[in-house]
């Protein structure tokens, strides 16, 4: 029997932070997706790296994830425009606690479709070995 995904059949973007783009709010984002991507249907937003929210790292505050209500602003401007949001964020194994209560809050926002936990055996991503992973 085939499983059933929220990504079964969609074409997605993914966004890392607001300053890694030349559009300068998530309106003007989703425009340019429409123009030159018209095929996508779902925006992946980093809403996280370890137990800090991507407004830590974002120079551009109008599209930063700095919480539940940022979060809230992309995902009814993703809809309003028939794009859903998913998350996607970096767990470093680090501060457990704090980084899943960040996690936990993302995936609480009405309308966040998944969550993506990004982990990679590099510099950078997850450095909480094996034993860190179980609580996730």
């Amino acid at each position: 029997m085939a499983q059933i995904t929220p990504f079964d059949g969609k074409v997605a973007f993914w966004h890392w932070r607001g300053a890694a783009v030349a559009e300068n709010t998530i309106e003007e984002l989703v425009r340019t997706i429409k123009q030159w991507a018209p095929y996508v249907t779902q925006v992946w937003v980093k809403t996280s790296d370890g137990d800090d929210w991507m407004s830590t790292f974002d120079t551009n505050p109008s599209m930063a994830i700095a919480g539940p209500a940022s979060i809230a602003r992309w995902v009814q401007v993703l809809e309003a425009n028939g794009m859903g949001f998913h998350a996607w964020c970096v767990p470093k194994g680090v501060n457990i606690e704090a980084e899943t209560d960040l996690i936990i809050q993302a995936c609480q926002v009405p309308g966040v479709r998944s969550m993506v936990l990004d982990v990679e055996p590099y510099a950078g991503f997850w450095q909480g070995g094996s034993a860190a992973i179980r609580p996730y």
